[in-house]
């Protein structure tokens, strides 16, 4: 349960940033709008190109109302895993913003969070303890029940025990793949998120910065400079969806090992 809600309180917590990146892109593509509409009074800019950035203009809309539909719906999912009224509002805060350069730490290795596996998940230890209880059956059999009827006793306990053991041991395999398989995930968002914010995303905004100059001398074309805003958009939303997933991962794999990790 501690794992589901913080998984729910990451998504709303980045998803609140996703939905602030597309907001502002609003906004910037509306001042573009209007540079474009005066360029177009003046000749330097075709009425095509207009209605071009009209068009993604209602897309980015669009996009935010599915971006604060799944807001409502994560909200009063975590309303519900936290025991809160579903309506109520939730502001997801954190004592520190958390970025890129103050991502929790990974360390433990998969070993250390499969060595303690039974011992520390709950349903491990229920394995345990029912097959625990099979083999007391089979011993209480052998001294108390008359030999006409130990046979089909001892046959059920028997039986009992191995299909609690082969349940226990599919547990345990499916658990230790999904872990390696959250581990995994865990380095790659890792690594898209230092892309996007080290890299791509400091390149956009120098070349959308570099396309608006250029083009209030007519030196850029309108539809170039659309595409560039456009994708700057599209990298920061994927920027923190990386974030997202990684902090996504980290609280799985804390209800996947029962060990607390940050």
């Amino acid at each position: 349960m501690t794992s589901q809600v913080r998984e729910n309180f990451y998504k709303l917590y980045f998803l609140d940033k996703i939905i602030a990146v597309n907001e502002q892109s609003l906004r910037t593509l509306d001042n573009l709008i209007e540079a474009s509409n005066a360029s177009y009074a003046v000749g330097t800019v075709r009425q095509r190109d207009v209605l071009s950035a009209q068009t993604e203009r209602y897309q980015l809309q669009a996009e935010l109302i599915r971006l604060r539909q799944q807001r409502i719906a994560t909200e009063s999912q975590l309303n519900y895993l936290s025991a809160r009224p579903l309506g109520k509002a939730l502001s997801p805060l954190l004592a520190t913003e958390l970025t890129l350069e103050r991502l929790p730490e990974m360390r433990k290795s998969a070993i250390e969070l499969i060595s303690g596996l039974y011992q520390k998940r709950p349903l491990g230890k229920g394995y345990q303890a029912l097959g625990g209880r099979f083999k007391a059956m089979r011993g209480m059999v052998q001294m108390y029940f008359q030999r006409e009827v130990q046979t089909e006793a001892m046959y059920e306990a028997d039986s009992g025990y191995r299909a609690i053991k082969a349940t226990g041991a599919d547990f345990y395999s499916s658990t230790i793949a999904e872990l390696q398989t959250t581990l995994a995930d865990l380095d790659k968002n890792k690594e898209l998120a230092r892309l996007y914010g080290r890299v791509i995303i400091p390149q956009d905004r120098q070349s959308f910065e570099a396309g608006m100059a250029d083009f209030r001398v007519g030196q850029e074309s309108f539809l170039t400079v659309l595409k560039i805003l456009l994708d700057l958009n599209k990298d920061q939303t994927l920027y923190y969806q990386s974030l997202a997933d990684y902090m996504v991962a980290m609280a799985r794999l804390e209800g996947l090992s029962a060990v607390e990790l940050n």
